[in-house]
């Protein structure tokens, strides 16, 4: 069976996460933001930096 072709816009495959985005997804796991990743989002979102250089910044932040 051929699969349907999907055609998803870059921009929303690449646009950075957002803090609520990621509070979202931890709170499924039971998990929450540590207040140092929360001020990385924070900071990320007002400077509106891209999705690479917000994962440059938490895996500076936090050792990855």
């Amino acid at each position: 069976m051929n699969k349907p072709e999907r055609n998803f816009q870059t921009s929303i495959l690449t646009a950075p996460m957002s803090r609520e985005d990621a509070e979202r997804i931890c709170a499924v796991e039971g998990l929450h933001l540590t207040p140092e990743l929360r001020q990385v989002f924070e900071l990320a979102e007002r400077e509106g930096v891209s999705a690479d250089e917000l994962q440059r910044r938490i895996d500076a932040a936090f050792g990855f």
